[in-house]
Order: structure tokens, then sequence, then C-alpha cells
């Protein structure tokens, strides 16, 4: 994890180190010392892009705890076709959320409960879908799947899911501004 510290407005958020985008948030402090220098005001950060873990200053800022909702990544609402695959067996939906952690799948029917499968994720304007290669089934009611991603089929993919992560959030941070 990187610790460079950069001070920021407590209404503004951090950009990520890594990847220059201004799509952080906060994250869980995980280790004791994290604790220790957010009496500082330094906080753990997750780039809601790609992935980077970093810590910012945020001179008088606190946080509130919430308990309901542990995801790192802010999901976003969003209809992509997905096709998943466990064994022999084959299920197509879409999307209603998704982030670069996850996503939530709407189906038909349910795979007979597969603790792991692959998803295949065909994203606007691109030929060939993006692969996630090893994804855990977190819970499946209803016709919906809650899908954490573990492994992508290679490094170009999980970029190719952080460039449309990066353009959906542009787009929702725009409807934002626009509505307030």
């Amino acid at each position: 994890m990187e610790t460079t510290a950069q001070p920021i407005h407590a209404t503004d958020t951090p950009c990520c180190p890594h990847c220059s985008q201004p799509y952080t948030s906060r994250t869980a402090r995980i280790w004791p010392w994290e604790r220790l220098l957010s009496r500082a005001y330094m906080f753990p950060w997750r780039c809601q892009v790609c992935d980077h873990r970093f810590l910012g200053m945020q001179w008088g800022a606190t946080f509130e705890k919430h308990p309901i909702d542990r995801r790192e990544y802010e999901r976003l609402p969003v209809r992509v076709p997905a096709i998943m695959h466990h064994g022999q067996s084959v299920l197509t939906g879409h999307t209603i959320d998704i982030s670069i952690g996850g996503c939530l799948i709407q189906t038909e029917r349910t795979i007979a409960s597969p603790k792991f499968i692959q998803v295949q994720l065909k994203l606007d304007g691109q030929q060939a879908p993006v692969i996630v290669k090893a994804a855990a089934i977190r819970s499946a009611k209803a016709g919906r799947l809650n899908i954490k991603f573990l492994r992508f089929e290679d490094p170009t993919h999980k970029q190719r899911l952080s460039e449309f992560m990066k353009s959906l959030h542009g787009s929702v941070q725009m409807a934002r501004q626009e509505a307030s």
C-alpha cells in the first residue's frame, strides 16, 4: 500500500496517485497504525477505477461507520449482457449494477448452487467480452446473483473493465451535478 499523504479539503476526495482519477472512496482501516494515523486526519482510500489502496490526508474530516454496506467499491447501475459458465451449465442474464470488484446479475433461472463461476461481460462498444475467469457467488435469490470478481482472464480484461468504470463514473457524476 502506498503511504503518500495528499492534503485535501474536508469536502473533497483525493485523486488516486496511481491513475490520477478522482473516483475514490474511503475504505476500512485494516491495520492498527491506520487507526492512529486517522487521528491526524490521514485515512485509507480505495480507487473505484484501478483498485489502488492508498492513504490520503483530509483535514478536519470525521467519518461514520456504515456496518450494513461492507463493499470496497461503489456499485453503479448499468445494464450489461452477461453469460455465466459453470461446468457444462450456461446461464445468460444482464447486470443490474457493477463495480471493479463485482456485480449483481439478473437471470431468468439460477444455477444449482455453485460457489464459483466464470462470467463474460459484453461492455458497451467493445468487440470481445471481458472475461472473469473466477467469480464467487455471494448470494443467489429470485433470479439475482450477487457476484464478487476473483480473477480475470488476464490483466487486459481487468484494464478494460477499469476503463469502462471510469467512463461510467464520469457519466454518473455529470448526472448528479445536473440534478443538483
